[in-house]
């Protein structure tokens, strides 16, 4: 059975509060924690930036994710704090000083978390298989990263073992070097000096030419939640994750699911799980069930046909009793029981018959059905071209008064050439397509319901 595999990443809950890395190491008193198997702690694996090696929940000696974070911001990013600070000193706003304590736990200043998964509590691979395959995608992330110019940092993970489904989280924070050479927190800029492209660079018209500025260039697409880089390059992690899922054996079912939301509290996010895992025994089991249904039916037909099978060895035993006792009725009762073979075939027969009649009055149900909403959708959709064709016949005077002020724009063709031509014929272009498209379906519905009607009355006259 495939399996789904999990991505997602994001800085915070979707209340608004940031995740908290006391989770990821367990840095936390566990015996409240009701989804921890305390048993299996010794099984966990965690790394940080500064330690640079993994080691175990018992193990000692080694510095906390939260600590490695606040060590990692200060000297990387403690410059920015005190220029920000500096500044609001300077503009008379003292209050707004805050320490790196504070900075570094913002939502635009807070490490990224990413979390991956493979199956869910009805099914998932072994701790080993998820370890190695976690393993290789955090190093192929290092190889990406040191290739491009390192946007990224990762400040720790935590490969968990101790709950209901094995866990990685993963914890970065993205940065770039400002010209004057100091590193700066800024995810889109970063990914921009990386390389990565938007997934859609220029501005587009309405027939997909590239808009032009007074100078005949291309207009640049801005950054926007709809468009920006960290699109890019999710899909291109989600793929890499996947590909190295699949190349350990894991059957991987890659069709996202629409019915999950990201960032939520840990309390509602196991919710979630849950539901998400009553939704899917409750498909195995109407498919077990349906399975059942089928083999209880065939269960039911031997049964049928053993019983037949009886009841023809008892008449056969019967008869040749008979037979043995009187054999000068032996002929007379051959006779009859070839009589009753055929009554029998006859009413076979005409049951067949029957069923057949049936299903032929199933069937010009269903197309009589098919044919009263087709004609209620074409009547309907007619009714709606007339509308859409009388509002766009009605244009404000101020609105063709507007566009004729505006002159005239340019554009490149797709062969190169420039085309210049007014906003006002721009917009009379589009009127007359539009109007003639809707004209156009008009015309092809009005022939639909002529064509229709034709068919229904041929039917009726046939029938007649």
């Amino acid at each position: 059975m495939s399996k789904k595999v999990t991505m997602h990443s994001g800085r915070a809950h979707a209340n608004g509060k940031v995740f908290d890395p006391k989770h990821n190491d367990r840095n936390f008193n566990v015996a409240f924690a009701k989804n921890i198997k305390k048993d299996k702690l010794n099984l966990e694996r965690y790394w940080n930036c500064y330690d640079k090696k993994e080691y175990g929940y018992f193990d000692e000696g080694h510095i906390s994710f939260s600590d490695a974070e606040l060590q990692y911001y200060n000297e990387t990013f403690g410059h920015q704090l005190d220029n920000t600070n500096a500044n609001y000193i300077k503009n008379r706003h003292s209050e707004r000083v805050t320490t790196m304590d504070e900075w570094m736990y913002k939502k635009q200043n807070a490490p990224e978390e990413v979390y991956i998964q493979i199956g869910d509590s009805f099914g998932h691979p072994d701790m080993q298989a998820f370890h190695e395959c976690c393993q290789e995608w955090i190093a192929w992330l290092n190889e990406w990263n040191d290739s491009h110019g390192q946007p990224f940092t990762i400040l720790d993970y935590a490969e968990h073992f101790a709950e209901e489904v094995p866990q990685c989280h993963i914890r970065r924070v993205w940065s770039y070097i400002d010209k004057d050479g100091n590193r700066r927190i800024g995810q889109e800029k970063a990914l921009e000096m990386a390389g990565v492209k938007l997934p859609n660079e220029y501005l587009l018209d309405d027939s997909g030419n590239i808009l032009l500025d007074e100078n005949n260039q291309s207009v640049e697409a801005i950054p926007n939640r709809q468009n920006n880089r960290k699109m890019v390059f999710d899909s291109m992690v989600r793929k890499k994750w996947i590909e190295i899922v699949r190349s350990h054996g894991i059957e991987v079912d890659d069709i996202p699911r629409n019915d999950v939301k990201h960032n939520l509290e840990k309390k509602d996010a196991i919710i979630q799980q849950l539901e998400i895992a009553k939704k899917d025994a409750d498909k195995e089991s109407e498919r077990a069930n349906h399975l059942m249904a089928q083999n209880d039916t065939l269960d039911l037909e031997n049964q049928n046909l053993s019983l037949e099978n009886r009841i023809a060895k008892s008449e056969t035993d019967r008869l040749n009793q008979a037979n043995q006792d009187l054999v000068y009725k032996n002929s007379i009762l051959l006779k009859d029981n070839e009589n009753l073979n055929n009554q029998m075939q006859d009413i076979q027969h005409q049951l067949s018959n029957k069923n057949n009649e049936f299903e032929e009055l199933k069937l010009k149900l269903h197309q009589l059905q098919k044919k009263l909403n087709d004609s209620i959708y074409l009547d309907d959709k007619l009714k709606q071209l007339d509308n859409q064709i009388d509002r766009l016949s009605r244009t404000p005077t101020y609105f063709i008064t507007f566009l004729k002020s505006l002159g005239n724009r340019k554009f490149r063709r797709k062969d190169g050439s420039i085309l210049e031509k007014s906003y006002y014929d721009i917009y009379q272009d589009s009127f007359m397509r539009h109007q003639k498209h809707l004209q156009d379906v008009k015309t092809q519905y009005q022939e639909d319901v002529a064509s229709y009607s034709k068919q229904k009355d041929d039917e009726e006259t046939y029938q007649l």
